[in-house]
This record gives structure tokens, C-alpha cells and sequence, in this order.
């Protein structure tokens, strides 16, 4: 039997149920980050969550309890000794290694996530990106973790108030007591702890992704642990009997949640509940008196881990992160020098920086000694703390000395240019082919193929892949999502053409408008946008918190163009597979794709009325350049054969085209892999363009160039006149 009571040799008491449960948090996140195993890895968090409110909040009752008061400048001084130290390692080591390794885009991206980071903003700027599209399927920042330790110190910098004002409040009553403070300010977390779990529950169905990194929808986690440590010494009146069953049905509940919790859970609520539920059972059944039998928990090596889970934690998705930079693929090698990486990095900085800055009783500013005792305190502190100091200066150097070397040297690799197949201009599309044009696109694509650098003429540049990367129609002129407060503003071409074309779709659909207008301005078409980001014209229910704003949107788009009625329909839509609402979970199946054809099949009925109506098929995806381009790969690298996804995406989108032209000849569907890909691959660029912004949408200056074939693609499928 283990004790669950150790000493630490600076004589304060740590719980080793505790340093246990912390342990499995963090190598339950490390696991979901790196393999994506088990599948609910990402409930470690929440773990966290519980055990810091109960921590430092039964801190603050004791202070309380002892003195009278809280104060103010011993607890933070506290935390950033704690947390600022590492934190602030790892940001630093982290921005100056990905200048390096990234494109300019990227770097500056992630420079300014440890801005936020800095700052405990982190979970805003995240939630911010989820939500916006232009970044949402953008490259994952290596200090996207950061987000957790910005919710736990948000709680932080407003928990100790609340309760020093409930101090202050019930002092002026005669009977307060001990007791009576404990249980005011456990009733105001019970009020705050519903109040937030009511929210995240909303907030959870209502916008999932701000909900999973608000501080508002996580605060009931932090406060369920603040409410174990108010309630302590009711927990130590709990027979001892009782103890480990409680603390083993914890434990159960906490290895269930890894497994039953996915991503498609609602989450954090109502979901977060059972591992934050199990958590308290733990760590309960261990207040006040001695859970047996966990073994589990309270053996060395978990004590061990549970002790560096903190510098563990903020090393290993930097780790993770910029080795895949240097090792693309995750090969069994990538993932030998990923843990060895993170073990070193972590453990280093627990020895050598995060504990003695954390034990050091100079940084304490203890002030009560006599100037001979402190003078010698602060030489042995100063003893003590310069090795991590060295250490902590040493990476710093290396770092910025990486950074300057970084801005020294040409990015990218120079090159010989691409040679480019020339492709006719708009005007020159009536004399020549479309075999012709796509025998020229073809020979550039297989040229591109050939490179084995990164040319240095591209245009954009590989430094400049962000949103004003994608079509100019979609954030020069604010058109990606056309709304009320756009209707009808976003129109291309002559006022006074004869002919009108209307473009339908989601996003996919508004990266097609360099190519769009390149076909049909020179033939005299009025162009006009009534795209929505995220919202396929196909007639389905997609699982997202603005899916009726979509269906709303569909069919006033749907009516709109029946009353209209202009000469040529254009529709396009991103691969939305995994996003339809009741189709089985997990990898797409026949009936997924079954559901997305029979979903364009009804699209098709609705406009049947209309003249011409013309598909755009969606290009096969490839890598995000902003992700897969580093300092040290090939163009090989970021180079792909067509997925077998796409296949059967596209054949799901040509039957139902085929099946709606049993009873309409107005529908031609256009295949847009042969502007993208040979047999031989699907090149990162193109000529002297890249090709992709996100790994999704297609580069805008890429589109410009394929204007003349999309306007023979679409001349080839006009039908015979009568």
C-alpha cells in the first residue's frame, strides 16, 4: 500500500493521488496530440482544471483561515513564479525556432500567438481563429496549447477577488466564523459553477468552437475543484471504507472518458462533466483521510511524472509541432525523437529552471531577516539559480542567434524559374482548343513536377500564403459570404451586358471568381456573387451551429435565381463529406456519399427552370504550403497523389448530375482535376504560382490563369442551340 501523503524536502505536503491523476492528464494529452489516441486524450485538460481549483483555491481558505486576509501581492508573486518562468521559455525557444523552420506567414503567425500567450489571452486568439474563416483551416500553431494556461489564470485574476470580497462583506456580520466563510463562498461558487455550466451548455451547441476555449464555458470545471477544497473538511468525515471504492469509480470514470469522448461530442458540456465528475471522486476520496489500493496513481514513476506534467505539458506540442517540420510523415523515427525530445526538454526544464525559481526563498521576498542573513541567503540563492540561469540565457542566445540567421538567408531555396507551357489569353480561346490549352497546362504541371527546389519568383511568394492569398473577390471586396448586409453589391462585369450569370455555392465557389470572370466578362456576362462560406448549394443539413443560417440561405438563393432566371447558373462546393448531419460517423461510407448525391439530385429539381446550370467539380486537395513548406523539405515534399476521397466525392457529384439529366438537359458538370494533377502528382505550384492558400481553396493569382480553359470547359458543355 502507498502512502498518499509524501514530503517534499522543502517540507511542503503533496498529494501523490494528485502528482498521479497529473500524470495521466498530461500523458492522455500527449497521446492525443501526437497519435491521436485515445480518442477523448484531449480530457486531460480538464483533469487539470479540476485539480488547480482545488489546489489553489483551498491555498487561498488557508491563507484566509490563518490571517485573516488574502494577500493580493503573495499570490501572484506566487503564480508567476509557478507559471511565468517555463511559460515564458518555451514561448521564446518556440517563435525563434519556427522563424526558422516557417514560411514568413506562418512565423509572424505564430509570433503573434505568443503574444497572446504572454499576455494569458491565448484561448480568445484561438477561439478567434476557429471562427474565422480565412484561418480555420490554416496551419496548427505550436503554441495553440497555451490556451488552457490563459483559462486558468483569467479564473485567477478574478476568483480571489470575489472571495476576498465575500471576507470583506461577512466580517461586518457578528457571527462569522470560519465556517460561516467557507460556506458563503462555497454558496457563490455553487451560483457560478451553474451559471457557467448552464452557459456551456448553450454555448456548446450554439458555437461549439468559441465554447471550447471560453473562459466563461470552462470556469464550472476550475470552480467544481474550487468546491472540493471549500467542502474539505466535510470530505474528512467520510468513513475510511468508503475511501477507495470512491476514489476506484473516479478512476474508472476518468478511463472511460478517454474512450467514450470524441471529437463530435458535445464539448466542453454537457460531455466535460464526466471526467470532471470523476476527478473530483479521486481527489475526495483522498481529502482528509487515505485512499488504499492506487497504486496506479501513487507509484514513483506517475509521482515523477505528475511533477514535471507542468514543463512536460508546455514542451511537448512545440515539440510535436516543429519535429513534424523537420521529419515530415510521422515515421516510427519521427515519433522515437519526439518523445526523447519532449523527455529532454521537459525534464531540463523542471530541473533546472521551473523548481529552483519555484523553491527559491529570495524570490519569495521574505524581508523579516537581519541584512547579514539576507546578504547570505541571497548569495546561496544566487548560487543556486545561476545554473538555470545559464541554462535559460544559453537557449535564449541560440535562439535569437537561429533568428538572426533566419533573416541572413534567402527564403525560399532560389531556383532556376519554372519553365512555363505557354496558355493562350482570353482572347486568343477561340483559336485554340481545349486540348490545346490543357496539353499546355498539363506540360506545365509535369514542368512543376520536375523541380526539385523551391523556385524563389513565385507569385504570391511562399512567405505571403495568407487570406489575401485567396481570390480578391473574397476579401478585397468582402465577398466570401455574401449576407444582408452585401446583397447584390458583390457583381462583375458591364452594367449594361446582355447577359447575366449568377454564382451559387460556399467558398469553393467564391475561389472560382478569377476564373469565372476570366471566362465570361470577355463574352459579355454580368457576374454576380451569392456565395456563403461553409454552405454547400446541395440540399443538406450540415452538423454546424450556423446550419440554418445555411438552409435559410440556400433557399432564399434557390428562389431568388428561379424568379430571376439568368441566363447561366454556376454553382461549386467544397467537399462537405464529413460535415452532413445524420450521416454515420467516423469515415465517409457509400451512404454518406449516397446522402451527398441525392442531396445535389435535389439541388438540380429546385432549379430546373433555369436555361444552363454548370457544376464546377471541387480540385483535389492537397497540402497547406504554410504547414508543409520548412527550410529544410524539397518541393517533393509537398506533393500528393490524387486521394481517393476526391474520387469518390466526385463521382457522388457526377451521378447526381447524371441522374437530374434524365429529366433536364440544362445541367453539365465540370471535372477541374487536369488543372491541378497528372498521373504523376499534384504539385505544390504551378508554374509560378502556388496552388493552394490552405491545402482546400485554390490560390487566386493560380485561378486567374486557368480563365481561358474554364471558358472553353464551359463553351464545350453549352447545348446545341433549339
Amino acid at each position: 500500500m502507498a502512502k498518499i501523503i509524501a514530503r517534499e524536502s522543502s517540507g511542503k505536503n503533496v498529494r501523490l493521488d494528485i502528482q498521479g491523476l497529473r500524470a495521466f492528464a498530461v500523458i492522455a494529452v500527449v497521446l492525443d496530440h501526437m497519435v491521436g489516441w485515445p480518442s477523448g486524450g484531449f480530457v486531460g485538460v480538464d483533469i487539470f482544471f479540476v485539480i488547480s481549483g482545488f489546489l489553489i483555491t483551498g491555498l487561498l481558505l488557508r491563507e484566509h483561515d490563518k490571517t485573516g486576509t488574502i494577500s493580493f501581492p503573495s499570490f501572484y508573486k506566487r503564480r508567476i513564479k509557478r507559471i511565468l518562468p517555463a511559460a515564458t521559455l518555451v514561448i521564446v525557444v518556440t517563435v525563434a525556432v519556427s522563424s526558422y523552420l516557417f514560411t514568413s506567414a506562418r512565423a509572424t503567425a505564430t509570433l503573434w500567438d505568443g503574444v497572446w500567450a504572454t499576455f494569458f489571452a491565448a484561448n480568445w486568439n484561438m477561439a478567434a481563429q476557429g471562427t474565422d474563416y480565412f484561418q480555420m483551416a490554416g496551419p496548427i500553431s505550436p503554441l495553440q496549447h497555451y490556451w488552457s494556461l490563459s483559462v486558468e489564470e483569467q479564473f485567477y485574476f478574478v476568483w480571489p477577488w470575489i472571495m476576498l470580497l465575500i471576507f470583506f462583506l461577512g466580517g461586518r456580520r457578528a457571527q462569522w466564523d470560519k465556517r460561516a466563510a467557507h460556506r458563503a463562498v462555497g454558496i457563490a461558487m455553487i451560483i457560478i459553477v451553474t451559471a457557467s455550466f448552464a452557459w456551456a451548455v448553450i454555448e456548446t451547441s450554439t458555437n461549439p468552437t468559441v465554447a471550447y476555449f471560453s473562459t466563461l464555458s470552462r470556469t464550472w470545471e476550475l470552480g467544481v475543484g474550487a468546491l472540493l477544497a471549500v467542502f474539505a473538511g466535510v470530505a474528512a468525515k467520510m468513513p475510511g471504507r468508503a475511501r477507495t471504492p470512491l476514489a476506484w469509480l473516479g478512476l474508472l470514470g476518468i478511463v472511460a472518458s478517454v474512450f467514450l469522448i470524441s471529437t463530435e461530442a458535445a464539448f466542453p458540456a454537457p460531455w466535460a462533466a464526466l471526467p470532471v465528475l470523476a476527478t473530483a471522486l479521486v481527489i475526495l476520496a483522498g481529502t482528509g483521510g487515505e485512499a488504499r489500493y492506487l497504486f496506479l496513481l501513487t507509484n514513483r514513476v506517475s509521482g515523477y511524472i505528475g511533477d514535471i506534467s507542468y514543463s512536460l505539458y508546455l514542451w511537448h506540442f512545440p515539440v510535436i509541432i516543429l519535429l513534424a517540420a523537420i521529419m515530415p510523415g510521422k515515421t516510427p523515427e519521427y515519433f522515437i525523437a519526439a518523445v526523447a525530445l519532449m523527455t529532454f526538454t521537459s525534464t531540463c526544464s523542471y530541473h533546472l529552471l521551473e523548481d529552483p525559481i519555484r523553491r527559491s526563498r529570495w524570490l519569495n521576498g521574505k524581508g523579516q531577516e537581519d541584512k547579514l542573513a539576507r546578504s547570505r541567503r541571497r548569495a546561496d540563492e544566487l548560487k543556486r539559480l545561476s545554473t538555470p540561469a545559464l541554462v535559460f540565457l544559453t537557449i535564449l542566445t541560440v535562439s535569437c542567434a537561429g533568428l538572426a540567421l533566419y533573416n541572413s538567408r534567402p527564403v525560399p531555396v532560389s531556383a532556376a524559374a519554372v519553365p512555363v507551357a505557354p496558355v493562350a489569353s482570353p482572347g486568343a480561346t477561340a483559336a485554340a482548343g481545349p486540348a490545346t490549352l490543357q496539353t499546355a497546362l498539363t506540360a506545365k504541371i509535369n514542368a512543376s513536377l520536375a523541380v526539385s527546389e523551391w523556385p524563389d519568383n513565385l507569385t504570391p511568394s511562399l512567405d505571403a500564403l495568407d487570406d489575401k492569398a485567396w481570390a480578391p473577390e473574397t476579401w478585397r471586396d468582402n465577398c466570401l459570404s455574401v449576407t444582408e448586409k452585401n446583397w447584390g453589391t458583390c457583381t462583375y462585369g458591364s452594367e449594361d451586358a446582355a447577359k447575366t450569370a449568377i454564382v451559387l455555392g460556399d467558398s469553393m465557389a467564391a475561389s472560382w471568381m478569377p476564373a469565372i470572370r476570366g471566362a465570361l466578362e470577355p463574352q459579355g456576362y454580368r457576374i454576380e456573387m451569392y456565395t456563403l462560406s461553409g454552405c454547400p448549394t446541395f440540399v443538406v443539413t450540415l452538423t454546424k451551429e450556423s446550419a440554418q443560417q445555411c438552409n435559410d440561405h440556400r433557399a432564399k438563393t434557390i428562389q431568388m435565381v428561379n424568379d430571376r432566371k439568368p441566363d447561366l447558373l454556376i454553382t461549386a462546393n467544397l467537399d462537405a463529406i464529413g460535415r452532413i448531419a445524420g450521416a454515420p460517423s467516423g469515415p465517409a461510407t457509400q451512404t454518406t456519399y449516397d446522402i451527398w448525391t441525392n442531396a445535389g439530385v435535389e439541388f438540380f429539381k429546385q432549379v430546373s427552370t433555369l436555361d444552363r446550370v454548370i457544376m464546377i467539380g471541387v480540385p483535389p486537395r492537397g497540402p497547406n504550403l504554410n504547414e508543409c513548406v520548412t527550410a529544410v523539405n524539397k518541393p517533393q515534399d509537398c506533393t500528393e497523389k490524387i486521394p481517393g476521397f476526391w474520387e469518390n466525392v466526385t463521382a457522388a457529384e457526377q451521378k447526381a448530375v447524371g441522374t437530374a439529366s434524365r429529366t433536364q438537359k440544362n445541367i453539365d458538370y465540370i471535372v477541374t482535376r487536369d488543372w491541378f494533377c497528372t498521373a504523376q502528382g499534384c504539385p505544390p505550384f504551378i508554374g509560378n504560382n502556388p496552388v493552394r492558400v490552405d491545402g482546400i481553396h485554390p490560390v487566386g493569382a493560380y485561378v486567374e490563369t486557368l480563365g481561358p480553359i474554364m471558358a472553353e470547359a464551359i463553351k464545350a458543355s453549352e447545348a446545341p442551340a433549339g
